[in-house]
């Protein structure tokens, strides 16, 4: 049997328990939170009686998706940020339509150019890569180019942000 115990991200509030249950198979799999510290313990048992538990692994889960706040303009750039994630080591910023990274930062933002791109943000550690996180909001801003001459407009939804070019 398999005892897993931790704790999603900082939050005390948040500590788990996961149990298996016995089985002959050599392998468990237990689906645990992510952004998640855990430790996991094996007993094995026998008409004799439970063993006592192994030593712990330690170990972390890919983090979670990243909580993305509305872009703001900066300095004629887009400026993207957002919230920590427990346990995440860098960030990267990509396009949605093909995945093309933008921006790869351990930060908790990055500029990027006014373009007609939409954009998503990921979570990366060892473990693996958080689902994307979308830029939050349903508003639209007019943004205008810092020599005037061309006018911008984003609109961001739940799935996507995008920068259209007003004509």
């Amino acid at each position: 049997m398999a005892t897993i115990q931790g704790q999603i991200g900082t939050d005390p509030e948040s500590a788990f328990v996961l149990n298996s249950y016995w089985t002959s198979y050599m392998d468990f799999y237990i689906p645990v939170p992510c952004s998640s510290m855990y430790n996991v313990t094996v007993t094995a048992r026998n008409p004799s009686g439970s063993s006592d538990p192994s030593s712990p692994m330690v170990g972390y889960t890919a983090p979670c998706r990243p909580q993305v706040k509305p872009m703001e303009l900066m300095d004629g750039k887009l400026l993207i940020s957002w919230e920590e994630t427990p346990y995440a080591d860098e960030y990267r910023v990509v396009t949605t339509e093909d995945s093309n990274i933008i921006c790869t930062t351990p930060g908790l933002s990055c500029q990027v150019p006014l373009t007609s791109s939409a954009f998503q943000v990921i979570a990366v550690n060892p473990s693996g890569e958080s689902p994307p996180g979308n830029i939050s909001g349903n508003e639209s801003k007019t943004f205008f180019h810092p020599t005037g001459a061309d006018r911008r407009q984003y609109f961001s939804c739940d799935d996507c942000i995008a920068v259209h070019t007003v004509a």
